[in-house]
């Protein structure tokens, strides 16, 4: 099955959501954030609007924005940069279960490290949100920039437009959203507007976004999740306690074991520790300084 839809900024207003959905738009995706400073002034409009007739929403960050952050050859070199970005991003997002983001990498200025930074992004943003943004990007693009296979974890949106469609492009290999034109015209927005193509159904995309706010429900035997591993005692109340426990944190990847002097649980992003008697109200379970020790602090 193949679902539509449609993907807009601040150049093409939406004037009519129901036109643009009854000329069979089943999903709206919009530019939230550019670089370290841009938001698109009609980004809550146009997922308001969608969202008001029921149409699958999306949400897309412009790698770097050189118009407006000529910071090209050394700020590429700095992870820092691009974890700015990506707080930018987080931080104008307006995003719901069910609903993708994307990282929209086609500047032309970009000249560092571009491999590096946007596996940076993504990373980042993936483990802000607890599920992959997909990587928006075209085929000059993929070829001149030599794109990696370290970036194929990230589903693929990709703007093609020729007929019949190429094979997915490597190091690609399937091509899971296609922008297949520019220059629709589209009811309630106008002319020259992109449109895309979705390869399976509604739930489907939905299922490539933002987790539900609620935690699967654990079975009885404890034993919870894909890799096998139980969830008990404290840490299973602790995770219990939090509505957003899958996406924060993912499901457990081992089960209870003695680390040092510490009874500790790894998940797929965090490490719950046992504390006796340091805080009650949870439990008495911290979260481990992943970060901090990776780096030696």
């Amino acid at each position: 099955m193949t679902i539509f839809g449609v993907d807009v900024s601040s150049w093409k207003p939406v004037k009519d959501i129901n036109a643009v959905k009854a000329a069979g738009n089943e999903f709206l995706i919009t530019k939230c954030t550019g670089g370290l400073t841009y938001k698109n002034p009609l980004y809550q409009d146009q997922i308001d609007k969608a969202r008001s007739v029921g149409m699958l929403v999306g949400h897309f960050h412009y790698l770097h924005e050189a118009t407006l952050n000529p910071d090209t050859q050394e700020g590429y070199k700095r992870p820092s940069r691009m974890k700015a970005e990506a707080d930018w991003f987080l931080a104008n997002l307006d995003l719901r279960p069910g609903e993708i983001v994307a990282l929209d990498v086609e500047d032309p200025d970009v000249t560092g490290r571009l491999n590096e930074c946007v596996l940076y992004w993504c990373d980042y943003v993936a483990g802000k949100l607890g599920f992959n943004p997909f990587i928006y990007t075209y085929p000059y693009y993929i070829k001149e920039r030599q794109l990696l296979a370290v970036l194929t974890s990230f589903p693929l949106w990709y703007a093609e437009y020729n007929e019949p469609m190429q094979n997915s492009p490597a190091p690609w290999s399937h091509i899971t959203l296609r922008q297949y034109t520019a220059s629709a015209t589209v009811p309630g927005i106008g002319r020259d507007v992109d449109r895309n193509s979705f390869e399976g159904t509604a739930d489907d995309f939905r299922a490539l976004g933002m987790p539900s706010l609620h935690t699967e429900s654990i079975p009885t035997s404890g034993v919870y999740g894909p890799f096998g591993k139980t969830l008990s005692g404290g840490f299973r109340k602790f995770y219990e306690s939090e509505p957003k426990a899958l996406a924060y944190w993912g499901y457990p990847v081992t089960e209870e074991m003695g680390e040092g002097n510490l009874t500790v649980q790894y998940f797929e992003r965090a490490r719950f520790e046992w504390h006796p008697g340091s805080d009650p109200q949870n439990h008495d379970v911290l979260l481990g300084r992943l970060g901090a020790e990776r780096v030696g602090l």
